[in-house]
């Protein structure tokens, strides 16, 4: 996957601009998935976009904590 899949899912298309660098996607149990394009490990759902985008910037902080971790251990 290479941008927002089902951009005519328009609570996809509503988060495809608000977070770049993610990757989104609806299962067909109706869950929306997202991962980050940067590291295929960081993934995350949600039951609709709203909670999809919190789940979305909740591993973006984790993610900024963790390389502000690793800086201070160089």
């Amino acid at each position: 996957m290479t941008g927002w899949e089902q951009a005519s899912d328009p609570e996809i298309r509503g988060l495809a601009g608000k977070h770049p660098g993610w990757v989104a996607w609806r299962s067909v149990s109706g869950l929306l998935h997202a991962k980050l394009v940067a590291d295929d490990s960081v993934q995350v759902r949600g039951e609709d976009a709203v909670d999809l985008a919190d789940q979305i910037r909740r591993a973006e902080a984790l993610q900024l904590g963790a390389d502000a971790l690793r800086r201070l251990a160089e």
